[in-house]
């Protein structure tokens, strides 16, 4: 464990909306994982958070999403700075490069061209962001840690942290993909709604690997159990039947934004409780 104290800000997620609450603590290897992972979801729903204020679906709840995650994110970046390893320095100096950047597209006045550009830059912010969690996943598997209660190597812990996070990544990404897509946005290679199915799959293997963990305690699979039941809306139009709604853009945006949420909050509570068998 590093022993460095310092001010970081804990986030909570509740009814779609995180508040800041600032915490003297020490930054443990699973924090450090949560923390890094936090990054990655924050950069995909910054930019749902602007697409939907462009479409005018949930736009105000967007826009406090926006500026509370840019907060978060910015001190997310100084924490890690400050606590991580050696090893992590370089990998962090990308993602803050590149941050800089992608802010600069998002406090801008919301226009379609402005949104496509944030489309076909994001997934470089997000690819820094998840370079930083791998990072850091190889160096928890070195720390000395207490026997948690499950008996879970390390290392499963620590991937479980990583897996649970990345469920919180791809319940924004696909909602900002969505909210692009009915604004009329597409990628490179006009395969949208191919990525959206991609997600979607992402999202239901990621789940099933989850649910079924031998490093699980029963509050962990209660908690997975009702991100699952929120989810399942989504799966059965898009896993189950090819995206063929999401295609005809036939599920409502601003329903889709409101049940990720909820889904992030329940992803966000687990990754924590991953987070924290590595203590």
């Amino acid at each position: 464990m590093l022993k460095i104290v310092l001010r970081l800000a804990a986030l909570f997620l509740a009814a779609g909306s995180m508040h800041v609450a600032l915490a003297q603590t020490t930054l443990s290897p699973g924090s450090a994982i949560n923390i890094a992972g936090k990054q990655r979801f924050l950069t995909q729903r910054m930019g749902k958070d602007y697409v939907f204020k462009l479409i005018g679906k949930q736009a105000e709840v967007a826009s406090r999403e926006m500026q509370t995650s840019v907060i978060l994110f910015e001190e997310n970046l100084k924490a890690l700075k400050l606590a991580s390893p050696k090893s992590t320095s370089a990998l962090l100096a990308r993602e803050e490069a590149l941050w800089t950047e992608y802010r600069k597209l998002l406090v801008a006045e919301p226009s379609k061209e402005n949104a496509q550009v944030l489309l076909n830059t994001n997934s470089q912010l997000l690819a820094a962001t998840n370079d930083v969690v791998v990072d850091l996943i190889k160096w928890a598997a070195t720390q000395p840690r207490r026997e948690n209660e499950t008996g879970a190597s390390a290392e499963q812990v620590a991937e479980n942290t990583n897996q649970s996070g990345r469920m919180r990544m791809l319940s924004q990404r696909l909602t900002f993909y969505y909210g692009a897509y009915v604004a009329g946005l597409n990628t490179p290679n006009n395969d949208i709604v191919k990525q959206l199915q991609q997600m979607a799959t992402g999202i239901q293997g990621g789940m099933s690997s989850l649910v079924t963990s031998e490093a699980n305690t029963a509050e962990i699979d209660d908690v997975i159990s009702g991100a699952i039941i929120d989810w399942r809306y989504i799966e059965e139009r898009c896993t189950k039947n090819n995206c063929i709604s999401f295609e005809e853009k036939s599920i409502d945006a601003g329903e889709v934004f409101q049940i990720t949420n909820r889904m992030l909050v329940k992803m966000d509570k687990i990754t924590g409780m991953y987070a924290k068998l590595l203590e």
